[in-house]
């Protein structure tokens, strides 16, 4: 069994159209090698309100879980942003490094931003923006509903790299996206603040085919 590591959290921002649930393999590794994981929601993923979705509502939420989580329980935050989760995320973590943290007398904070595959983009900019305009190929937009899309083929998009039963699970797992999250601005990143410097990576796969 692995030593567990006390001090950090790992805090996984999913990707559009992703719940938690596609995540459990990864967590289930970083537990056993001894990390605390968790994954963040936000609600513009399988939306309820898709007209009021935008990517700032996005930040505030995974925000309020970050601090929700070195309040309660004292430990400071390692993010990890999966593809549109770079948005959010990095929004999320605006203000709350470490650093900036121990200036005001707070004990813990955010001491490190990973991106997988992600999106980085600047204040103000946008998925569509940053992809010029046009959506993905693959999203399928005003399905189920208005203002909502979906992925298609969704095993070739994300999953073509597994074998078809994994595949064909994963892709059973996946939801509806909010399209005004992938259209509204970014709020002020993080990854542009000095106390991020050389506590910021960026994980790039080869097989990845989508960018969402």
């Amino acid at each position: 069994m692995a030593k567990k590591i006390e001090t950090t959290t790992i805090v996984i921002v999913p990707g559009a159209w992703h719940p938690a649930i596609l995540y459990e393999d990864l967590v289930s590794r970083l537990q056993a090698a001894g990390y605390g994981a968790i994954v963040a929601s936000y609600p513009s993923c399988n939306s309820q309100s898709p007209k009021t979705a935008t990517c700032d509502q996005d930040a505030k939420a995974i925000r309020q879980q970050c601090l929700s989580l070195m309040e309660n329980d004292g430990k400071d935050l390692l993010l990890v942003c999966h593809s549109f989760g770079g948005i959010p995320g990095g929004a999320a973590a605006h203000g709350l490094s470490k650093e900036e943290r121990l200036q005001k007398g707070e004990k813990v904070g955010i001491i490190g931003l990973v991106y997988m595959t992600a999106f980085v983009v600047a204040e103000g900019s946008s998925v569509l923006e940053f992809l010029g305009g046009k959506h993905a190929p693959f999203l399928v937009p005003n399905t189920p509903s208005e203002g909502m899309c979906i992925a298609s083929p969704a095993i070739e998009t994300f999953f073509h790299d597994v074998d078809e039963h994994t595949a064909s699970r994963l892709a059973s797992a996946l939801v509806p996206q909010a399209m005004l999250a992938l259209e509204s601005s970014a709020p002020p990143q993080a990854w542009a603040e000095t106390a991020y410097e050389g506590k910021r990576a960026y994980l790039k796969f080869n097989w990845k085919r989508s960018t969402k």
